[in-house]
Formats: C-alpha cells, sequence, structure tokens
C-alpha cells in the first residue's frame, strides 16, 4: 500500500496519507493516520496545508502507524499519488454497489 509522508505547515505534527484506501463510501476521502488515530482525509487539502515530511517526523509517524499494526514491509512510501489514484479509488466503490 501506498503511503505519503506529510508534516502539518502550522505545528509540524507528521502524518500519513493512505490515497488508496477510501474513507466514505463514495471514495471522497482517503485515509489518514496521524497521533490521534485514523481519519478520513482530502488529499488535495492535506497536501496544500502540509510539506514532505523530514526523515525523523517520518520516524514518529511509525510510530503511531506501528501502534496500529502497520508494518514497514506492507507500506510503499510515495512522495505523491497522480489524480488517476483518487479517480481509480472511487470507480472501484462504485461498481461494488
Amino acid at each position: 500500500m501506498k503511503a505519503v509522508f506529510r508534516a502539518w505547515k502550522g505545528s509540524g505534527e507528521p502524518f500519513a496519507i493512505f490515497p488508496e484506501f477510501s474513507a466514505d463510501p463514495r471514495g471522497r476521502r482517503c485515509i489518514s493516520v496521524d497521533r490521534n488515530g485514523h481519519a478520513a482525509a482530502d488529499y488535495n487539502s492535506c497536501i496544500l496545508g502540509s510539506r514532505p515530511a523530514k526523515p525523523e517526523e517520518v520516524e514518529k509517524a511509525w510510530l503511531f502507524l506501528a501502534t496500529l499494526g502497520y508494518h514497514r514491509e506492507d507500506v510503499q512510501p510515495v512522495a505523491r499519488v497522480h489524480q488517476r489514484t483518487h479517480r481509480e479509488r472511487q470507480e472501484a466503490l462504485c461498481r461494488k454497489s
């Protein structure tokens, strides 16, 4: 699974976005994980309000992920994903309906 590691511009708090996984029935939001756990995220808003995470911030995000059962070997860190990823997520949900 792909993960985009970012840190909020204001607080510097790290988080991970999983753009391939839907957080709502229509696929408009994807899954994100931060120190508070899982949340629904608007990918584009997250990218605009954050910056790429520094290596030490990525490590901090991994602490959150590990407590939720994520394993490094299952996650592929990426800088960003193509808009096609969001469209495919939405189309997959439409096919299930």
